[in-house]
Parts: structure tokens; C-alpha cells; sequence
């Protein structure tokens, strides 16, 4: 656990309106040097084991929560999640977890809540054609 005050140093963009095209291109860069970073190490991840979040319970959890989805945009989300419920298991979230196994591939980092407010911006580059990521935080999970 790495903590340090970026409060004077960086900024995160406003959930509404998101990203713009020059944070997009930004942060696509990064992702990318930090995948290639991981592929030129696989010491450096580790042997994947399943966590808590593949839990049958957390499933639960998950898709309890995703219902709330229809009650905030009936429009879109009306009766398609409950189609969803059979993917919301302990076999399909491990199965999705160690498939770069069986697929061959190496694994990848996966930040999984990585929107707007997750991505700290040096305040100098705000709004600028060049912005530059001072740190992504909050990761909600690995694999």
C-alpha cells in the first residue's frame, strides 16, 4: 500500500462530462506501456488464485446490485439483467479469471473501476493538449 498527498500536485476530471480526447490518448499510452512493461516481466505476476470477490456470496451481491440498474434507467436496463443472473457465479467469475491459461495468453493487470475520478491528472496539464497522468489509484482488483 503505497500513501502519499497529491493534493497539491494532481487533479481527477469530473465524472460528467469524462475524459477528454487528449486524457483518452493519455491514458491509453500508459495502459499500453504497462501492459508491454508486464509482458517483458511475467516474474513480476504472480501465480492467480481466486479471491473474494468470486465468492457466491459477492456474486450475489454483484447482481443484487446490478438490478438496481432498471430502477434508474428502466429504458435501458428493463428485464436484461435478470438475464445476466446465470453469469453471476462462482465458476463463471473464476473461469473469466484463469482463462489466459487456457487460452495461452499471459495475463494482464486489470484496474476494473478505472473512470474519471480514478486517474489523477498533474494540475499543469489540465485542459492542455498534453496531459500527464500523475497516478491511477483505487484498484479494485488484479488478475
Amino acid at each position: 500500500l503505497v500513501l502519499e498527498d497529491f493534493s497539491e500536485k494532481a487533479v481527477s476530471s469530473e465524472y460528467i462530462p469524462g475524459f477528454t480526447l487528449a486524457q483518452v490518448e493519455c491514458l491509453m499510452d500508459a495502459l499500453a506501456s504497462w501492459h508491454a512493461y508486464m509482458f517483458e516481466h511475467p516474474e513480476k505476476i504472480k501465480c492467480m488464485r481466486p479471491a473474494w470477490c468470486l465468492e457466491d456470496e459477492m456474486q450475489t451481491f454483484l447482481f443484487n446490485e446490478s438490478l438496481k440498474l432498471e430502477a434508474i434507467r428502466p429504458d435501458w436496463f428493463k428485464d436484461r439483467i435478470i438475464r445476466l443472473e446465470k453469469y453471476f457465479t462462482y465458476e463463471y467469475s473464476n473461469s473469466s479469471m484463469q482463462s489466459y491459461m487456457e487460452l495461452g495468453i499471459p495475463p494482464v493487470i486489470v484496474h476494473m473501476d478505472l473512470n474519471t475520478t480514478n486517474v489523477l491528472w498533474k494540475k499543469e496539464t489540465i485542459g492542455s493538449s498534453k496531459p500527464e497522468i500523475m497516478s491511477i489509484i483505487d484498484f479494485q482488483q488484479v488478475h
